[in-house]
């Protein structure tokens, strides 16, 4: 089994001096060209001389083609998708600082009634005032604690119910 080399503890010390050294040296390189570059930042470079020939009637094909005669290999769906990218980048960066907010719904209330009314009379109004959300519960739920079965079967019978019961109080009147 081969060994493997072990280090001195001295070569993983590096002295103050030294980082403050390499730190400034690092500060004061020039900033080199970039030499090469991908796809999608040579579409996102080209993208105004793109749209322009594109709304100078140019097809993406065309466009293609154009590309790869300067050695620039790409297909037509990858450059729709890469300006696109590159237009959804822009806009953001353009708009950054112009970003809408969402505003809240609020609820329109009556200052008088609410200034007479209790605290919990208040809470209860101004519940009542916002708009529901959503689909509305439906009857079965709002039964006392029955489940949605017993409480679609107890309610036809409510409604029975009530229809006789208003139609004795019609007879004796």
């Amino acid at each position: 089994m081969p060994r493997t080399k072990r280090r001195s503890s001295s070569a993983t010390i590096v002295s103050p001096s030294a980082i403050e050294q390499a730190g400034l040296k690092l500060q004061k390189l020039p900033e080199k060209p970039k030499e090469t570059w991908s796809l999608r930042e040579s579409v996102a470079l080209l993208q105004d001389a793109i749209t322009t020939a594109l709304h100078r009637g140019y097809s993406y094909e065309e466009i293609v083609e154009i590309l790869a005669e300067k050695d620039i290999d790409i297909t037509v769906s990858s450059l729709k998708r890469y300006l696109a990218t590159a237009r959804r980048e822009r806009e953001e960066n353009a708009s950054s600082s112009k970003r809408r907010t969402r505003r809240t719904r609020r609820a329109v209330q009556s200052v008088a009634p609410m200034a007479v009314a209790s605290p919990a009379s208040q809470t209860k109004a101004a519940k009542s005032a916002t708009p529901r959300r959503g689909r509305p519960p439906r009857a079965a739920e709002s039964t006392n604690g029955r489940s949605s079965k017993t409480a679609a079967k107890a309610q036809p019978q409510a409604k029975t119910r009530a229809k006789t019961t208003s139609s004795r109080a019609r007879r004796s009147q």
